[in-house]
């Protein structure tokens, strides 16, 4: 019997936080915090030192402060943006209530809302926005678009 994890319903909100998770706690207090099976990886990246995954969502921490600069949603989460766009969504359904283009600088099949800055959506193809949706990341580190 699968459990049903309250934590795969929060809404996205660019550069805020998913669900109940905020951009800018410690990495201990993330680790304190969660109360379900976790995996702790270490990273050699000069971005970020640790990645945390828990079924459908992952954290990102800076380097230096170790503080969450990044939530990234994948399958089996739940939750929307403005009640709307989840992973599986298709943008192109959203044209007339959300505006959205193409990150040109992007290579993994990147979109970005410009109204919402600090949040980026990844297809499962690039750049098309007929295809379904198969990630969505919030940061507080954005390009000034």
């Amino acid at each position: 019997m699968c459990e049903m994890n309250p934590y795969l319903y929060g809404e996205i909100i660019p550069s805020t936080s998913i669900g109940e998770y905020r951009l800018g706690i410690k990495l201990n207090e993330l680790l304190n915090g969660i109360d379900v099976e976790y995996t702790l990886k270490k990273s050699r990246s000069n971005t970020f030192t640790h990645v945390v995954d828990i079924e459908g969502m992952s954290f990102f921490f800076d380097f230096s402060t170790e503080l969450l600069i990044q939530i990234t949603v994948s399958s089996g989460y739940k939750g929307k943006y403005k009640g709307l766009i989840g992973i599986g969504s298709i943008l192109i359904e959203y044209k007339d209530q959300i505006s959205y283009q193409l990150d040109k600088e992007d290579n993994d099949c990147g979109l970005f809302l410009p109204n919402a800055p600090g949040m980026w959506i990844q297809t499962a193809k690039w750049g098309d926005d007929n295809a379904p949706i198969e990630l969505i990341s919030v940061n507080k580190i954005h390009k000034n678009w």
